[in-house]
């Protein structure tokens, strides 16, 4: 039997190729298939958000939160749409709801949870802020900032310089 070298050379070329869009193809499968229920709708909630689409972004946050009670993405976006729509009753439960649940389940190595905690604080201290009951949003901000100062600390001084 007589092998032709070029035809080797591309059947291993094209193999390297076919293994190399499997794997990428596979990682890509396996990043949708492995992720936690309600993480999808509550992406979807951020991107009509930030959108402006907040009756959008409302129903994907709903939809979180059918798949998983207590989506802590979900339900700090759902508190952001309130926030921006200034429905800021509903936006304080949703928070409050947010923090019970969080200081109840969250584990001392959880760095998003955390960050997600003092961000809660701090949303609902700007709610606070903007209903006129200074001392309470003033309570809420020490809190944020207790819990982890880095996940709301406001603009550095270089970012504050260079807008001047």
């Amino acid at each position: 039997m007589n092998v032709n070298a070029n035809v080797i050379k591309r059947f291993v070329i094209y193999m390297a190729i076919l293994t190399f869009v499997m794997f990428t193809v596979w990682a890509f499968v396996r990043s949708f298939m492995n992720r936690p229920p309600g993480d999808y709708e509550t992406e979807v909630c951020d991107i009509r958000l930030k959108d402006k689409k907040y009756e959008q972004a409302l129903e994907a946050a709903n939809k979180a939160l059918n798949k998983t009670p207590n989506h802590r993405g979900a339900m700090m976006c759902k508190a952001l749409v309130f926030i921006s729509e200034k429905k800021y009753e509903e936006a304080d439960e949703v928070l409050t709801n947010l923090i019970i649940f969080l200081e109840k389940n969250l584990e001392d190595d959880d760095k998003t949870g955390i960050g997600t905690l003092a961000a809660a604080y701090a949303n609902r201290g700007i709610i606070k802020d903007r209903n006129k009951k200074y001392q309470e949003a003033l309570e809420d901000y020490i809190k944020a900032l207790g819990i982890d100062h880095k996940a709301v600390a406001g603009p550095g001084l270089g970012t504050v310089v260079a807008k001047l």
